[in-house]
């Protein structure tokens, strides 16, 4: 560990900062994983009702949500089955 952060007392408080910054990270990512085999599922029915993804395809949604997590899930519920979206 870094001396300077011993010396002045805070090695405990930059590790505990560490591992809170790590918990984070993994459960934004579960959360991001969640969300995008979410989108894989509604657009594998969405298809096997004969409809097609708005815009781009599967796998584009796909990987945009994994990247923006619940904000990708809100702009392709609001794009495939709100009142914006062009069908029924």
């Amino acid at each position: 560990m870094n001396t300077l952060l011993i010396q002045l007392g805070m090695g405990n408080a930059a590790f505990a900062f560490g591992e809170l910054a790590f918990v984070f990270v993994i459960a934004q990512l579960a959360v991001n994983v969640a969300c995008a085999v979410g989108v894989a599922n509604a657009c594998q029915k969405l298809e096997a009702n004969g409809r097609e993804p708005v815009m781009v395809p599967r796998l584009v949604w796909i990987v945009a949500t994994f990247f923006t997590g619940l904000f990708g899930v809100l702009i392709y519920w609001a794009m495939h089955h709100s009142t914006l979206s062009r069908e029924p």
